[in-house]
């Protein structure tokens, strides 16, 4: 094995350079918070709470009224197990969406957004229509996936 040479050290100190300030220029610095007072804590934790409790209720709210939806509605077996995996499916397939729509028109409106759909997917989901109950349980799905991953990141 030969010995480095004198001019190995300068090439490892320029790339360790190099890696470090990598994302230096392209990641913003987070601001400290502007001075809220008491008042305004509290209706942002409220705030926060209550999202997280609406992102919740899609899953176990049909598994319970599944038996009196399959007979109103006259849904098979299959569309019994197709209607319990949809939301499931959209976590996987809208989540990767979150940080673009973030990005693109930031967190608290995204979630604002996400929020609205998230109750017009629901009272979708309560007409008495087969397409309209999959089209709002895809769509609360799709709410819930880029809010599961958007409201931890706002804590």
């Amino acid at each position: 094995m030969t010995p480095p040479s004198q001019d190995a050290p300068h090439l490892y100190d320029h790339a360790e350079e190099q890696l470090i300030d990598a994302e230096a220029d392209s990641v913003p610095q987070p601001q400290p918070p502007i001075g809220t007072s008491a008042t305004g804590r509290f209706v942002l934790g409220a705030s926060l709470v209550l999202i997280a409790f609406n992102l919740r209720p899609l899953f176990s709210s049909a598994s319970t009224l599944l038996p009196e939806i399959r007979s109103e509605l006259g849904l098979s077996a299959l569309g019994t197990s197709l209607l319990t995996t949809l939301p499931v499916v959209c976590l996987g397939a809208f989540s990767p969406l979150a940080p673009k729509l973030a990005q693109r028109i930031g967190a608290e409106r995204t979630l604002l957004g996400v929020l609205l759909l998230l109750a017009l997917g629901t009272a979708l989901r309560g007409l008495s229509s087969i397409p309209l109950l999959f089209i709002g349980s895809a769509l609360a799905g799709a709410c819930i996936a880029v809010g599961n991953v958007l409201l931890p990141g706002l804590v």
